[in-house]
């Protein structure tokens, strides 16, 4: 029987707190919001992320990524990255790895709250879908 919990951050905090007092496993999703809670940068996803984060890629164009506004944009099509699969697809490529992402970003333009952004949607975006 699937597990509820509650969608406001500091509720779904103390409930995996419980659960992990009572020795109880937690899947990786819930490890990972642990960890960003400890490193205090958890916060409640905009709606931009929440819906990325619920819809398929398909052709969308980059400024559509949270994170990507007008100016990140531009720079990303003067390079020829017009669409979000090319930028997943450079996620992908450096492993998911947030600090080799932001540095590719950052060559764009990007500032870290831009790359957090980014990066943060792409990474949900694949474990909502991939995992």
């Amino acid at each position: 029987m699937p597990l509820w919990f509650p969608k406001d951050g500091k509720r779904l905090i103390s409930c995996i707190k419980w659960l992990t007092s009572l020795g109880l496993p937690l899947s990786r999703q819930y490890l990972d919001i642990l960890k960003k809670e400890k490193e205090g940068i958890m916060s409640s996803p905009s709606k931009q992320h929440t819906d990325f984060v619920k819809s398929a890629i398909g052709q969308k164009e980059v400024t559509e990524l949270p994170g990507i506004g007008p100016v990140i944009g531009k720079n990303l099509n003067d390079d020829g990255i017009t669409r979000v699969y090319q930028v997943f697809g450079q996620f992908l490529v450096l492993n998911k790895d947030r600090e080799k992402f932001y540095k590719w970003l950052r060559g764009f333009g990007a500032n870290d709250g831009q790359c957090k952004a980014c990066f943060d949607a792409l990474d949900d975006w694949s474990k909502h879908h991939l995992d």
